[in-house]
């Protein structure tokens, strides 16, 4: 009389758990980060579709620095807030791993919400988000140890392929501190584009400048060219208006691409 109780609850639980999938993406850290070193951040993602364009994206509390430390699949870049690693397309295996260095300002001092998002594209207009949990992380002066030291050649910075002998000339200030540029990258691809062709696919006008830079085999396209972070901002506004809503703000300092930090924005050209 007791059996077919039992029998009848082991066949209705062990379909349950199949109904919770496995989280597509895992972010290791310590709880606590040292201010002034770079503390390590260990990402997994397992995609849930094996086709499609994918882009991970953690946003960042202002005044923490950011250097790639192994990234052997994808796009990594950062923009002094917004953290983006992009594939165009998802690995045979269906996974990623990849990590980086964050450093902390001196200054920084409490604890904030470490999040993070997949979204992933597929059949060219279905867009699916997947969202990481949070990681409530304590910056203080002292850590264990979560701290390494900075690397001696950050692989944070991207090259140009080229540069005119006009913005060589005018990449150093008469102080001789360099100038700030500011761009808006709008798109990436894993082959080159020329500049008309660019127009074409992203609708842009004739009259508007987008220079290409390779960083290994992705080429990015960044539009503008702006001396004033406010400038750069308006004309982001723009471009999010027009549909491009994963646009955002990139500065150069002569022909390395730099952090978008807050003192940058606050200079003056």
């Amino acid at each position: 009389m007791n059996r077919n109780p039992l029998i009848a609850f082991c066949c209705c639980f062990l379909p349950l758990t199949c109904i919770f999938p496995q989280k597509p993406v895992v972010c290791e850290t310590s709880p606590q980060w040292e201010a002034g070193k770079y503390n390590r951040v260990n990402i997994t993602v397992k995609f849930p579709s094996s086709s499609g364009f994918a882009r991970f994206t953690q946003e960042m509390p202002e005044g923490i620095d950011i250097v790639p430390e192994a990234v052997s699949q994808g796009d990594f870049s950062y923009n002094g807030r917004q953290l983006n690693v992009v594939w165009l397309s998802v690995p045979a295996e269906g996974v990623a791993s990849f990590s980086y260095l964050a450093s902390p300002d001196r200054t920084m001092n409490g604890t904030f919400s470490l999040g993070g998002k997949l979204i992933q594209i597929t059949g060219g207009k279905y867009r699916h988000d997947y969202y990481m949990d949070s990681l409530a992380v304590k910056v203080t002066g002292t850590a264990g140890n979560a701290a390494v030291e900075k690397p001696l050649k950050p692989t944070g910075e991207i090259s140009a392929q080229e540069q005119s002998d006009a913005s060589r000339a005018g990449s150093v200030t008469q102080g001789g501190e360099q100038q700030v540029e500011f761009r808006i990258q709008i798109a990436v691809s894993s082959k080159p584009l020329t500049p008309a062709q660019v127009s074409e696919k992203l609708g842009l006008k004739a009259d508007e400048p987008v220079k290409t830079v390779r960083s290994g085999n992705i080429y990015k396209y960044q539009a503008g060219s702006f001396t004033s972070y406010s400038d750069a901002l308006a004309a982001l506004k723009k471009y999010n208006a027009s549909g491009f809503k994963d646009a955002f703000i990139v500065a150069w300092k002569g022909d390395k691409q730099v952090p978008v930090d807050d003192n940058l924005k606050k200079r003056q050209p």
